[in-house]
């Protein structure tokens, strides 16, 4: 029950970051939508959610050394995960 619990918790909290991001997004406020997802990044540095956003949001808004941290960060998490082909398209 207290890992289902954790996990829980751990899905609502990615899922309350990318929302807000979204929102700041939609504000035209992408360098607080960065540092939102950053935050629950923080928290959850497994999450590949978190980290896909992160990355889209880095693009798009010209924040290239951030991005590049988060492609190296998702690559290393789809290795883990013998995702292979997917870690290649993220390098």
């Amino acid at each position: 029950m207290v890992n289902s619990q954790s996990e829980s918790d751990h899905v609502s909290e990615v899922d309350t970051a990318i929302l807000d991001a979204e929102l700041f997004i939609k504000y035209k406020a992408p360098e607080k939508a960065i540092d939102r997802l950053r935050g629950a990044l923080q928290r959850n540095p497994r999450s590949i959610p978190l980290r896909e956003r992160l990355r889209e949001i880095s693009i798009t808004s010209k924040h290239n050394d951030e991005a590049a941290r988060q492609c190296l960060g998702l690559a290393s998490i789809y290795i883990e995960r013998e995702d292979f082909s997917t870690a290649y398209e993220r390098l």
